[in-house]
């Protein structure tokens, strides 16, 4: 029963639903955009979608905060671990410990409701800290 509660809640507002592109120009520039970014010559780097009644300047503030969102939960997490240079073997365990935390990090994040595109990034980190984890010796 609560499953036809949430359907009727989100079916008005998603069936009036628009999408806008962040595009990454060929020169490096990036814009918003409401047509694709194939169309504008350049690169699609996000989509959000936005409600369809309101003006374009909302729509690009809610895609920034958006991106502005993954970004933040995308950065890796401040190190907090002093290295002492004196001591390289305890200097590369540091190293180890932080790398295997941030991996559980990702592993954390990844078992969240996430996009299919926070998703495909969270295993792309995933995988290059693993293969430094394994050039390392950890």
């Amino acid at each position: 029963m609560r499953w036809f509660w949430l359907l009727a809640c989100v079916a008005p507002w998603s069936a009036q639903a628009d999408t806008i592109y962040l595009c990454k120009a060929y020169s490096g520039g990036m814009f918003w955009s409401s047509a694709s970014c194939s169309q504008q010559k350049a690169t699609l780097d996000r989509a959000v979608s936005v409600p369809d009644n309101m003006p374009w300047d909302q729509k690009v503030a809610m895609g920034e905060a958006a991106w502005a969102q993954v970004r933040a939960v995308a950065a890796p997490p401040p190190q907090a671990v002093v290295i002492q240079q004196q001591n390289p073997q305890a200097s590369r365990q540091a190293e180890c410990e932080s790398l295997r935390d941030s991996i559980a990090n990702l592993d954390s994040q990844a078992r969240q409701p996430q996009s299919g595109q926070m998703q495909d990034w969270l295993k792309q980190r995933r995988r290059e800290l693993s293969d430094q984890r394994y050039r390392m010796q950890c």
